[in-house]
């Protein structure tokens, strides 16, 4: 299904036929389809919103802008659409600082909030990223527009791969590895790439809102074996902005909904059914 917003065409499907909602939203290079390993479980439960950010999967842009207000209001206005009065959000890496922000912005419609492998804002209204993790974060993206223009997205995956799961993830389960790659293959290389030339304004921005305005209960799930990508979700950093967040570490890479999806969504759901959303 499909959403026109002013300069973008928002890509989106409704899993689930009863139960109160529940909003994924994916991480940088993703795409909704890399739910899979959720939809079946989550779907039982609640009517799970699912979409594609700007720059990924089957959503256009038209009008160049992938700031962080523009994917906030995308969700806003699907939830309009959809007549969501209220949901829980749950957001994987990058699309965790958006579900944090709708959390913080709008603390009536949300429900509960997880943040999976998620970065977060640090204390003091400072960026999200040191100015080493910046500078990472952009040699890795001049990176992926070179091979995405000599490639496209299938010449992004072996790093991919390697980068998101624990050592041996892909060796062990090519399964998984196979379907992901599937997954990741939906999206645009042209829009991905026009995402990328943007800077992941996500990751660049300060926070806009104060977060102790957080009504929901938060949970935190991190990986034993993502240092790569950010600090451990127990770390100070972390008590320090969201103190009242229940956190578990799974013994996995980034990506933990995929690579330990049976762990993943009980925790999951268990916490939403503590938070009664």
């Amino acid at each position: 299904m499909h959403l026109e917003r002013p300069g973008a065409t928002i890509n989106y499907e409704v899993s689930g036929q009863r139960g109160p909602w529940l909003t994924l939203v994916h991480g940088s290079g993703d795409n909704l389809a890399c739910w899979f390993p959720q939809i079946p479980a989550f779907s039982e439960r609640y009517r799970v919103l699912t979409f594609d950010q700007r720059g990924h999967g089957g959503t256009v842009v038209r009008d160049s802008d992938f700031s962080l207000d523009a994917q906030v209001g995308d969700v806003v206005a699907l939830w309009k659409e959809l007549g969501i009065d209220r949901s829980a959000l749950l957001g994987y890496s990058a699309g965790g600082r958006i579900a944090l922000e709708l959390a913080a912005r709008h603390p009536q419609e949300a429900t509960a909030l997880i943040m999976a492998n998620a970065g977060l804002p640090r204390p003091g209204g400072a960026p999200a990223m040191t100015e080493e993790q910046r500078q990472q974060m952009e040699q890795r993206r001049r990176g992926n527009l070179e091979r995405l223009e000599r490639e496209g997205m299938a010449g992004l995956f072996p790093e991919r791969l390697t980068s998101v799961f624990s050592p041996g993830f892909g060796e062990r389960r090519p399964d998984v590895a196979e379907r992901y790659r599937e997954a990741w293959l939906k999206t645009n290389p042209e829009e991905y790439a026009n995402n990328q030339r943007a800077g992941m304004a996500v990751f660049r921005q300060p926070m806009s809102v104060d977060l102790s305005g957080i009504r929901c209960p938060v949970l935190a799930i991190g990986g034993l074996y993502e240092a790569q990508w950010r600090e451990p979700a127990t770390s100070e950093t972390f008590r320090a902005v969201l103190p009242q967040a229940e956190i578990y570490i799974f013994p996995t890479g980034h990506f933990a909904a995929m690579e330990a999806p049976e762990q993943f969504n009980v925790t999951v759901l268990g916490f939403l059914a503590r938070a009664n959303a």
